[in-house]
């Protein structure tokens, strides 16, 4: 019987001096190529290789041979590592415009519950990406959304957070609007006989209510490019969420929000492992057990399961779910919340809380679950906060990432990468123009030669500036 051992010790031999397997030590003879190590490897496993008397009988084991090489039996062949996106992205202001373009533009975002709106004229106001807009039910029942400026010369026509109202009316010269966006009145222009009232009505958003009254959101001028079918059809629907009636059990309780100094990837990514919760969530790791966390990465969205630990009571019994882009939300049997991790800049983020307390929850059980989420989230600014600060700093590049512990930031970063890379191709085959789907094309008598001019006056001056400091740093 052949042994297999020498085999393989002649292939790391013949590895290290160059040479075929076969070939003699000082054969001058162009060298064979050597056996392709897998198949090897393959071979080695399923043989019976007969070991000296003195040698233990797991010394020439396949698994022992393949560690001797840092591989294990059945590990396939090495593939490039997952690594984080580049510091870069994190810091650059150009790549924060791209992503107003290529994702805040034109998917859809879960923002709140229609348990918010109850009655006509309730509105509540909301800044993603600096694109300011607000929600308000009008006096049929539907929920209507529209951009937050006033068609007359910009000012945001709702001021406050949350409110009730019969009319949408701008503080800075009158301008007032219908529920429904239409203008109603509009200061003295009643003497100028071209003004037509029809044609400055507010710029109106996209709105979806799923079935458990969850709203969303697209502010895309057009129809939208992706349906919200296309990425989250039946999200209202996981086996995991039946369990709990959001219209019927929670009711609003309050808001509150905190500013964070890092760029909003960061805070998606965090919020989508718990690889760190063991070093820096000690409340968390208390109840759960980390070792059976997992997230598991759909289309759009996230599911994350944590289980708790055996002797901790049922009341952190939890359902965690992220929703591509911004946004997560939380289900325990106590309260629920909203978490919308929104981008301010490219280094600065803010992170809004919606927290609805169930009818049933003492007043201890929910200032309890309230004060554990709340120490858990300062515990996460604090680490972004951290990370950010060596991001901006010019010396980390990037870093490999956990195939397994880190699924869900690889996911959340490729899809960022893909829209982004997808959205700039289509600039570039415009010419280098930037796209803004959330602007609404000129129409009616607002589109004339001279508006043309005038932007085009612009863009030519910001190429121009552009191409001076270009030409300033080299």
């Amino acid at each position: 019987m052949i042994d297999k051992l020498m085999i393989l010790i002649q292939w790391l031999i013949s590895g290290a001096l160059g040479r075929a397997p076969n070939a003699p030590i000082f054969d001058a003879a162009t060298p064979k190529p050597r056996p392709h190590l897998p198949t090897l490897l393959r071979y080695i496993e399923t043989a019976t290789i007969r070991a000296p008397p003195s040698c233990p009988n797991n010394l020439l084991s396949s698994d022992n041979m393949c560690r001797l090489l840092g591989r294990s039996s059945n590990t396939p062949e090495k593939s490039s590592p997952p690594r984080s996106l580049p510091a870069s992205w994190y810091r650059s202001d150009a790549m924060y415009q791209l992503e107003r373009r290529a994702i805040f533009s034109k998917r859809w975002m879960l923002l709140t519950h229609s348990s918010r709106l109850t009655k006509p004229g309730d509105f509540l106001s909301f800044t993603i990406s600096n694109f300011s807009f607000f929600l308000t039910r009008d006096r049929e029942g539907s929920i209507n959304g529209f951009h937050n400026i006033c068609r007359h010369r910009a000012y945001p026509v709702v001021q406050a957070r949350s409110g009730t109202t019969s009319i949408l009316s701008c503080k800075y010269h009158g301008w007032s609007y219908g529920l429904k966006g239409n203008l109603s009145k509009a200061p003295r222009f009643e003497t100028v006989s071209s003004f037509d009232k029809s044609q400055h009505g507010l710029l109106p958003i996209h709105v979806h209510i799923d079935k458990a009254g969850f709203v969303w959101v697209n502010l895309e001028a057009g129809d939208p490019e992706v349906k919200w079918e296309d990425d989250f059809q039946k999200i209202d629907e996981q086996p995991r969420m039946q369990d709990f009636d959001f219209d019927g059990e929670y009711t609003f309780d309050h808001y509150w929000e905190m500013d964070v100094e890092a760029n909003w990837k960061l805070l998606v990514e965090n919020y989508n492992e718990c690889y760190h919760c063991a070093t820096s969530h000690p409340l968390i790791n208390g109840v759960s057990d980390l070792p059976r966390y997992r997230v598991e990465p759909k289309a759009r969205y996230m599911e994350h399961h944590i289980f708790n630990k055996d002797n901790i009571d049922a009341q952190f019994r939890r359902s965690i779910t992220y929703f591509y882009p911004t946004t997560s939300v939380t289900v325990t049997d106590k309260f629920f919340y909203i978490q919308r991790m929104i981008p301010v800049s490219a280094t600065m983020s803010k992170i809004e809380n919606e927290v609805y307390r169930h009818r049933d929850a003492t007043d201890e059980e929910f200032a309890n679950i309230n004060a554990f989420y709340r120490q858990v989230l300062d515990e996460d600014r604090d680490l972004c906060v951290g990370a950010q600060e060596n991001l901006s700093a010019g010396v980390f590049i990037n870093g490999e990432l956990h195939p397994d512990k880190e699924k869900g930031p690889i996911h959340f970063q490729d899809h960022v990468k893909t829209m982004v890379m997808e959205h700039r191709r289509k600039e570039e085959e415009q010419g280098g123009e930037e796209i803004w789907p959330a602007v609404p094309k000129v129409t009616g008598e607002m589109r004339t030669g001279k508006l043309a001019e005038e932007e085009r006056f612009c863009s030519q001056l910001e190429a121009a500036s552009c191409m001076a400091r270009s030409e300033l740093a080299w």
